[in-house]
């Protein structure tokens, strides 16, 4: 799966009904969505805009390769949603390993920390604090 997602991130052509049958524990997020702006960052991270029907908007899905990143999340409370991939994951630390479909909340102002051990898919939804 991993090879196929990255290639619709690389071509910038995301089919989000073909995420809605891989993924259908958040089938809601690709379901009367559309991919909307394209982020590739110097990291190797990209995501996508979730336009449409997001559990809190804006939602992003995202491609996180293997390393280990620290993003702080500012203003916002963010939640994220792991997919597929190996990752450990935290606030302050990054020491929990996610199963499909588990969610991290990172409080406004907090650091998430992020050890990708295999390339991973995920969602992230932004409320806006």
């Amino acid at each position: 799966m991993d090879k196929k997602v990255r290639e619709m991130f690389l071509s910038r052509e995301m089919d989000f009904q073909i995420l809605a049958e891989t993924f259908p524990g958040l089938r809601d997020y690709f379901t009367g969505t559309q991919p909307g702006k394209m982020n590739e960052y110097d990291n190797g991270v990209m995501s996508v805009v979730i336009e449409g029907q997001g559990k809190e908007t804006p939602s992003t899905f995202g491609y996180l390769p293997v390393g280990e990143f620290v993003f702080n999340v500012g203003g916002n409370r963010e939640t994220m949603h792991f997919l597929f991939g190996e990752i450990a994951w935290g606030v302050g630390t990054g020491d929990i390993v996610p199963e499909q479909y588990d969610e991290l909340v990172i409080p406004a102002g907090k650091d998430l920390i992020l050890n990708v051990k295999k390339p991973t898919l995920y969602v992230c939804d932004y409320l806006k604090q």
